[in-house]
């Protein structure tokens, strides 16, 4: 059996250890020889603490996360990283926490003292890991430990052992120490990791407790070798924050983990007659650490992930995945990984020999100073963006990344412009003017094309903070500049963010610069952006660029007229295809005639990205220009792309139909109704085309009311559908439709005597469909007073009697879950209710059987699944108490009844 990372399964060959404790198997698992041994409880240890006392876990557990943080297996640490945020937080939480950890050999308090720097070097070293699985979750860790203290503040939280002294005290250790020291790591002493928690500081012998039995030697047979692990003991942890030391240095003698003391339960277990009694201790383990990592690119973008940029998803043709580069294994600072993958979707491009060249320019013992820059400077843009800070923490933020912005690595200047985005939303508008603008002009200018196309991600969030005269000067220097750099990646980075640069001038009476709105056009024919219409993406070539190395900008020898040919981008369609709502809306609709060409070239696009994205935005668009210009300009390319082969333009299109008929005169929007059922028939062919447009059918029931019957016909179409999800969505629809007439009488009753026909269809699927409608009804909020009227309950009697033993479920399921289930005083009901309750089939009478023998301890409602598909899934109620209880009451006794559940009727 595999477990669902793909690995064995531990507990198939741990049979003998059930009746362990759980300090036993942790011990045991995290020593084990087997990578996924050490690998499940790293990511099973949340579940064990909880079995666990605090004074257990600092003294017992505590190292072995220490070990398993430092493991030589990455899929150990990737293992860890997980859930560490739920294991640091039950220890800060469970502990008194303290700024220094209590000296060595002192007693055990209760609750355990803690140091607020236990997990700090912990956090280091997988923050420094070279491998994205590792580091990125570890920066998410820290991130997330910030939100729970933020969270507990809010609630006003103050519980004994992690008060809001505590709570600022662990806050301030994250920042200064995490965040900021791990860009400080080349000023900080570098020293392994000799300080362990309190009262275990020394745990040089591996002993147990007296009066205790150890672990015996056959039980830790299954899990340990009796030779040492394939772990280096010269192996240090690669930084300690708070010490005084200024190099690195050996332990004379490692940190050896010492066993836990075995309960009864245990010695009793392992001094059965099929096991010998134990005669020794268990060998101990020499705590592992990973090698210093080689210098590295940022494996996940902050830029993107934490959302303060958005970029628009595209390609452009070049390699985006890289090959990694052999490592060295005698080198002390080598170490195996995989060059970072970076796609256009998050504005990267990493040319494989410039990393190459990189990484072989500095194997020194600072690389690893570079790697802690570059971890510092993702966190600070992660926690930045994440949520508030105190204004001090923001201008210790600018002093770092302003440090980072004279890096002599250009990855660590590149991270820094993330960091230099985030904050500029933040920090007060003097401190953007004075500080973080001359900082984004350093970077704009900077020698390597990588760190002048990241910060162009940046420019929107500068802006914003900018007066209005200070922004239109700096948008128009810093795009007419850039747009006519020497590198391709650098242009295509300005046609990014030419949208969102256009979107900051949103409510200025005077608009963005004529210069910039003729860049994003493309139709000037002085602009160096220059777009001609007759070229379709799938034709247009890639322009051949020399590509500048890293450090070589050679701006003075770029001509203009190599700018005209290099900006025909391949990606400028989609780029202007995402961006145009966001324009559109900044210039309004008394300048849409400046964007109607613009729009038309895109129309003709063949691309699918293209027509996916117009076709997916043409409501909004709609919206925006208002609907003269929509009939004009908007109609046309509507019905093109309801035509289109792509199923996914037709999704897009359906998705958006509702606010696209919003927009609309009321002549177009009629006519465009009037096609809905023939465009069902013949070009919605795709199920999930359909059942989009079933889910819309309650938004638009309003905009039909004077043409009921298309709805009528659409409605149908739906319920008729052989897919079951296109059913369930107009099922589902069916509810807020007869809301949306319920003070419309005769629309009421015309959907109602459409939907009533399904009742008597010669389909049972048909019979079950109408069910559903009605149960979907009866069960929606706020309740439709006056909907059960005498040929609602005429049409369920009837269907009480179906032949279709599926068609009883659905009615009993009806009768059972509805409001009006719980008082059988009325007639109708419980004549209904009687008949079911002697039906043949068990599954019948379930659905109602606490109509006559009381409720069972199960809400029937609340258990049954949500899906209307699913009506012969019985509630869940012992058998053998419905049998007893249908005897008695002189019913056929079906104890011996086989409930296995029928397939799905609907």
């Amino acid at each position: 059996m595999l477990s669902p990372d793909g690995l064995p399964d531990p507990s198939e060959n741990l049979l003998d250890l059930e009746g362990l404790e759980p300090l036993d198997k942790i011990y045991l698992f995290s020593q084990s020889k087997s990578a996924f041994h050490r690998a499940f409880i790293a990511r099973s240890l949340p579940s064990f603490l909880a079995q666990i006392s605090p004074s257990e876990g600092v003294e017992y557990v505590i190292p072995h996360l220490i070990c398993l943080a430092m493991d030589d297996e990455e899929s150990v640490k990737e293992a860890l990283v997980e859930d560490l945020t739920a294991i640091i937080w039950w220890f800060i939480s469970q502990c008194h926490l303290a700024e220094e950890s209590p000296a060595e050999g002192s007693k055990m308090t209760d609750p355990p003292t803690l140091g607020v720097q236990t997990f700090t070097p912990l956090l280091g070293t997988l923050l420094l890991s070279p491998n994205g699985l590792v580091g990125a979750p570890a920066r998410h860790c820290v991130v997330e430990l910030l939100n729970h203290i933020r969270e507990a503040d809010e609630a006003r939280e103050d519980p004994p052992h992690f008060g809001f002294g505590e709570r600022r005290m662990f806050e301030n250790e994250l920042i200064q120490n995490v965040v900021i020291g791990m860009g400080r790591l080349d000023d900080e002493p570098i020293e392994p990791l000799e300080t362990l928690p309190p009262n275990v500081s020394n745990p040089s012998v591996a002993m147990s407790p007296p009066g205790t039995q150890p672990v015996a030697e056959e039980a830790q047979s299954l899990l340990l070798n009796t030779t040492s692990l394939n772990v280096k003991s010269d192996n240090v942890l690669p930084f300690q924050l708070l010490n005084d030391t200024d190099h690195i240095s050996s332990p004379s003698s490692p940190p050896v983990v010492t066993p836990p003391p075995s309960t009864s339960t245990a010695s009793d277990l392992l001094s059965s007659p099929h096991r010998p009694a134990a005669t020794s201790t268990p060998p101990t383990r020499r705590a592992p650490s990973p090698l210093p990592p080689l210098p590295k690119p940022p494996h996940i973008s902050f830029h993107s992930d934490m959302g303060y940029v958005q970029t628009p998803a595209f390609e452009i043709d070049i390699s985006a995945s890289f090959g990694s580069p052999h490592s060295d294994r005698s080198s002390p600072f080598a170490a195996h990984f995989s060059p970072p993958e970076f796609s256009l979707d998050e504005g990267h491009g990493w040319p494989r020999e410039e990393f190459e060249d990189s990484l072989m320019e500095d194997h020194s013992s600072s690389s690893q100073g570079a790697v802690g820059r570059l971890a510092s400077m993702s966190l600070m843009a992660a926690v930045t963006a994440n949520g508030p800070m105190t204004s001090e923490t923001h201008l210790a933020f600018v002093e770092e990344v302003k440090r980072a912005g004279q890096d002599h690595t250009y990855w660590v200047r590149r991270e820094a412009t993330f960091a230099l985005g985030a904050l500029s939303k933040v920090v007060p508008e003097e401190i953007v003017i004075g500080s973080l603008l001359p900082l984004f002009e350093d970077f704009c200018h900077d020698t390597t094309w990588n760190v002048r196309q990241s910060v162009l991600f940046a420019l929107p969030a500068i802006l914003l903070r900018l007066p209005l005269a200070q922004r239109r000067a700096q948008a128009l220097k810093t795009v007419t500049t850039l747009s006519q750099d020497v590198h391709s990646m650098v242009r295509s980075g300005v046609l990014e963010v030419l949208g969102e640069v256009i979107h900051t001038f949103h409510g200025d009476s005077d608009g963005p610069p004529e210069e910039i709105i003729r860049l994003f056009i493309g139709n000037d024919e002085g602009s160096s952006l220059s777009y001609s219409p007759s070229q379709s993406l799938n034709n247009r070539s890639k322009p051949e660029v020399q590509e500048e190395p890293p450090g070589d900008r050679s701006g003075s020898n770029f001509s203009e007229s190599s700018a005209l040919r290099s900006f025909e981008n391949p990606a400028r369609p989609l780029i202007c295809a995402f961006n145009l709502p966001a324009v559109v809306l900044t210039l309004g609709r008394s300048r849409w005639d400046e964007l109607r060409d613009l729009y038309a070239r895109l129309t003709h696009e063949k691309s699918p990205k293209v027509r996916r994205t117009l076709a997916a935005s043409i409501g909004e668009m709609g919206k925006i220009i208002g609907a003269d210009n929509a009939r004009r300009d908007l109609i046309d390319p509507w019905w093109d792309f309801v035509r289109a082969e792509d199923f996914v333009v037709r999704s897009k299109l359906l998705e958006s139909l509702h606010a696209f008929l919003l927009a609309l005169d009321d002549a177009s929007r009629h006519s465009l109704i009037r096609s809905l059922p023939e465009l069902w028939d013949t070009h919605i062919r795709n199920w999930k085309e359909r059942e989009v447009l079933a889910k819309c059918l309650g938004d638009l029931a309003p905009l039909l009311a004077d043409q009921i019957e298309v709805l009528c016909s659409l409605l149908r179409l739906a319920l008729e559908d052989g897919t079951a999800a296109v059913r369930n969505a107009a099922v589902s629809s069916y509810s807020q439709i007869i809301a949306s007439f319920h003070e419309s009488p005769d629309n009421l009753a015309t959907i109602r005597d459409e939907v009533r026909t399904f009742a008597s269809a010669s389909s049972f699927r048909r019979r079950i469909t109408y069910i559903a409608c009605e149960h979907a009804i009866i069960m929606s909020e706020p309740r439709i007073s006056g909907y059960v009227d005498d040929a609602f309950w005429e049409t369920v009697s009837n269907l009480a009697r179906d032949s279709i033993v599926d068609v009883r479920i659905a009615v009993a399921r009806l009768l059972g879950s509805s409001p009006f289930s719980h008082s059988a005083s009325d007639a109708q009901i419980s004549q209904i209710s009687k008949g079911l309750w002697h039906d043949d089939s068990p599954h019948v009478r379930s659905f109602i059987a606490h109509l006559f023998i009381g409720p069972f301890d199960e809400d029937i409602a609340a258990s049954s699944p949500p899906t209307d598909t699913v009506f012969s899934r019985p509630p869940s109620l012992p058998l053998s108490q419905l049998s007893h209880q249908m005897s008695g009451l002189n019913l056929e006794s079906h104890a011996n009844a086989d409930l296995q559940r029928p397939g799905d009727a609907f």
